[in-house]
């Protein structure tokens, strides 16, 4: 890397007072750390390393403790560190994402969307004592940072704490933040681009489509994502619970309850606020609005979205295979739909959540009874190689019941297979009836002769 231009500006690095010194150093050492960016820019293909030449610019420029990009979510009023560059031996203790949203719950009658701020701590020390002492806390003497918006939708700060010089000055930041808005935006449309990502371009941008069955996955025009995206239990417990009661809006203290079920929270507004912040980051990369919305001290999943979940549509045709109006064949048809809805229990890994238990356990009851029927007239149409694929397809999530092996082994009897019926037999004995026990040992019997 050329590290010419910010050699230029660290060897003039000696900090100024105020005055007319200052006001001379200042385009100088400006425009050695626009050099600093131009000479170090990695091309389209490298934004993220673009992003941390401009704050090491504005690191340096204003010999400050941290250069930092701060996303605003406006219907929140919530902020997170997107991108930060610590000088050298500052300890980065406290700068995560949570500190990041207290920081913002603090401040949010200065952080307003397009307009910058600038204060020291001493600004604050009589009329926002609370803001003082978090302040202090975290090693903040002074914050300074201007507004900025990229075509994709994010709303941002770019500044630094604790700028040992030209505090106030903030043409540099103003300037960068055109390069950041564009190098921010190359990088979310490569993320978008992802061809790993599923995408499914037939739905409309308003429509969601979310799987709980066999895993926790969600689609949308824009990509997809999974269970293993969502790492945090805090943040898979909130977005599930929505859904769960997406018919309502839902109280912060309610939410507080199902997240941290075992402690007793001091400030569920500001916790919560962090999750919800953090879910709406996550769904972001796949939702062009927003899936979950902020009401007045409640959530909610937003009714402006379309959602097509697998639970609901099994449901649709549970309904639907009950008609008397349908004919054996229709029936069979629905039947099979059913099956190939239900790839798995719902959200496994999630059975322990006790609000979840009674919802994971209806689908499983219910899936268990609508496959009986559906062997049931196989058997009574005489489908004996269906009746066997189906059990073949569905053993994994079956939960070892004697019912459904029955139905397995009896189609390998009718289909003249006895010793393969045998080898099912001698596993599963334990948990057929005593019916179906003497039923098949009379056919193994009847065979011998």
């Amino acid at each position: 890397m050329d590290t010419e231009a910010l050699n230029d500006i660290k060897c003039r690095a000696c900090p100024v007072t105020d005055g007319a010194g200052n006001e001379l150093l200042y385009p100088v050492l400006f425009e050695a750390a626009w050099q600093y960016i131009e000479k170090n820019y990695h091309g389209l293909d490298a934004p993220e390393a673009n992003i941390y030449d401009c704050l090491t610019a504005s690191l340096t420029l204003y010999d400050a403790d941290l250069a930092f990009i701060l996303e605003l979510d406006e219907e929140l009023e919530a902020c997170q560190y997107l991108y930060v560059k610590a000088r050298e031996g500052f300890d980065m203790a406290g700068r995560g994402p949570d500190e990041a949203l207290l920081f913002s719950n603090l401040f949010t009658d200065i952080i307003r969307k397009d307009e910058q701020f600038c204060f020291t701590d001493e600004d604050l020390t009589a009329a926002h004592p609370e803001e003082y002492k978090w302040l202090q806390e975290h090693g903040i003497k002074s914050a300074m940072a201007v507004p900025f918006k990229t075509r994709t939708g994010l709303v941002a700060f770019f500044g630094v704490h604790n700028a040992r010089r030209f505090l106030n000055k903030t043409s540099f930041l103003t300037l960068s933040t055109k390069a950041l808005a564009n190098e921010i935006r190359a990088l979310r449309m490569s993320q978008l681009q992802n061809p790993s990502r599923y995408y499914s371009p037939e739905l409309a941008d308003d429509d969601v489509v979310i799987k709980l069955f066999g895993g926790f996955d969600i689609y949308t025009n824009l990509g997809s994502l999974s269970f293993s995206d969502i790492s945090s239990v805090q943040c898979s417990r909130f977005l599930l619970y929505l859904l769960k009661n997406r018919s309502r809006t839902i109280p912060v203290r309610e939410i507080a309850d199902v997240l941290w079920p075992d402690q007793l929270i001091d400030n569920p507004y500001g916790m919560v606020k962090g999750v919800a912040f953090r879910v709406r980051k996550i769904l972001d990369s796949v939702c062009p609005q927003k899936l979950v919305v902020a009401r007045a001290g409640t959530y909610a999943v937003n009714d402006a979205l379309t959602l097509i979940i697998d639970a609901e549509e099994f449901d649709q045709l549970c309904d639907r295979v009950h008609s008397s109006k349908l004919s054996a064949v229709d029936r069979q048809i629905i039947y099979e739909k059913i099956l190939r809805v239900y790839k798995g229990d719902m959200l496994p890994g999630y059975e322990s959540e006790i609000w979840l238990m009674g919802w994971v356990g209806y689908y499983q009851i219910k899936y268990l009874e609508l496959l009986k029927e559906y062997l049931a007239l196989l058997q009574e149409t005489a489908q004996y190689g269906k009746i066997f694929e189906a059990v073949s397809n569905v053993l994994s999530i079956c939960y070892d019941d004697g019912e459904v092996y029955a139905f397995l082994i009896g189609a390998l009897v009718s289909l003249n297979k006895l010793e393969l019926a045998k080898s099912y037999y001698m596993r599963v004995e334990k948990l057929l009836s005593p019916e179906k026990r003497k039923e098949f040992i009379d056919v193994w019997n009847e065979s011998k002769k």
